[in-house]
């Protein structure tokens, strides 16, 4: 790991963009007539160089380059995936050439691969294998947000052509612009499914629902001990899953003709007001469910009130010693 060195009298300003990464910029200092940006921009007294570091866990004032602040990938959710780790990761697999993460505006990340020569001769599975054991370890490295589902990976052309730089890198932007029909379709393979129609789809009544949500918040995203009751964000559920879930459903179940939201799962948190809006999709039958005004109303009413409270009288001691 390549380090850099900062001190107190460099000049240099680490300031925060999230738990695990920092942005620097110069600030004048005493030493400012060794800082040529501030001898060309006498104004100025901070100058952002748009660069992120990553703080050694126990070197004081020693930092591991990233990347830079306008390589990130914003999601639509406002959180800040930063692709450079991720992809300096995957790039390390002998089997790829080269990876490219996307996902700006959208609800979770994906990773575009262009195999390299060595996996001539592999299929578009045993390639995928062979690559996500390299994503694996990028994840375990990254913030959940961050993550890259298994979805989520398309796997391109060995030699298919892409916008580089001269050291032979994706151009991002670029990038995504090239392969924009790509990424749209692994996103609307993730959200809907390979096209099934709705015949296909299960028709559950509402117990049959309550089921099949245990099962699957049990086996597919390890909650384990979940009740009809459980919130699901008490049990763990993070905005990750979230959207694999409501991804899930929408491939899984028969929902009329009925669009399911989004933020499903925030909306209805736990697996008896989830099956309850998820038949009510389908049949159009609202299911009796308490009301939430009505329960706020009895909370109100008894946290309301307290007893009064009438003051003990105390004997004070004072001493002239």
């Amino acid at each position: 790991m390549e380090l850099c060195q900062a001190t107190a009298f460099s000049g240099t300003v680490f300031t925060y963009v999230s738990p695990r990464r920092r942005l620097i910029r110069m600030h004048m200092s005493r030493w400012a007539s060794s800082q040529g940006c501030f001898e060309l921009i006498r104004s100025s007294e901070f100058l952002p160089t748009s660069d992120t570091f990553l703080p050694h866990q126990t070197i004081p004032n020693a930092w591991k380059y990233l990347g830079r602040i306008d390589d990130r990938v914003t999601l639509v959710n406002g959180e800040k995936v930063l692709p450079v780790p991720i992809e300096h990761q995957v790039r390390q697999n002998e089997y790829v050439r080269e990876a490219l993460v996307f996902g700006v505006g959208r609800a979770l990340p994906g990773m575009l691969i262009i195999p390299s020569d060595k996996a001539a001769g592999l299929d578009l599975a045993e390639i995928f294998e062979k690559a996500w054991q390299s994503i694996e370890i990028a994840n375990s490295k990254s913030e959940g947000f961050s993550q890259i589902a298994r979805e989520m990976v398309h796997i391109l052309d060995i030699g298919a052509d892409y916008p580089a730089t001269d050291k032979g890198t994706m151009i991002r932007l670029a990038s995504y612009k090239k392969f924009k029909d790509v990424i749209d379709a692994v996103y609307n393979k993730f959200e809907n499914g390979a096209g099934a129609e709705n015949e296909n789809k299960l028709r559950l009544n509402l117990d049959e629902l309550k089921v099949f949500l245990l099962n699957f918040f049990t086996a597919e995203l390890n909650l384990g001990g979940l009740q009809e009751s459980t919130d699901f964000f008490d049990a763990g559920v993070d905005s990750l899953q979230a959207i694999k879930a409501w991804s899930y459903l929408k491939r899984e179940l028969d929902l009329g003709a009925s669009e399911l939201g989004q933020n499903v799962i925030f909306e209805y948190p736990n697996v008896g007001k989830l099956a309850a809006h998820l038949y009510a999709l389908r049949t159009g039958e609202e299911v009796e469910q308490e009301d939430e005004i009505m329960a706020m109303s009895q909370l109100i009413r008894k946290y309301s009130f307290f007893e009064k409270h009438v003051p003990r009288r105390q004997e004070v001691v004072v001493s002239f010693c």
